[in-house]
């Protein structure tokens, strides 16, 4: 599991912010799919995002400001 320094050796930039992991778990929440199937965004302290099938488990890894931008538009994710 990662902590806060160790985001901090890998996101220095982002890293000094303490609110990082919580903005990120809120991010996991909202709804979303993965090639137009329903999926889920998992690993809010990690430091990219995983998105999965919801009926599979199977998943792409994606930037967490590629997460953020696909949220805030058409929130389909595309593998």
């Amino acid at each position: 599991m990662l902590t806060i320094t160790s985001i901090a050796e890998i996101e220095p930039v982002r890293a000094g912010n303490p609110h990082l992991v919580e903005y990120r778990r809120q991010l996991c929440e909202r709804r979303c799919t993965l090639d137009g199937k329903a999926a889920a965004i998992t690993g809010a302290a990690r430091p990219f995002a995983t998105v999965r099938y919801l009926d599979n488990g199977l998943g792409c890894e994606f930037a967490w400001p590629t997460v953020e931008r696909i949220l805030a538009g058409s929130k389909n994710f595309k593998s």
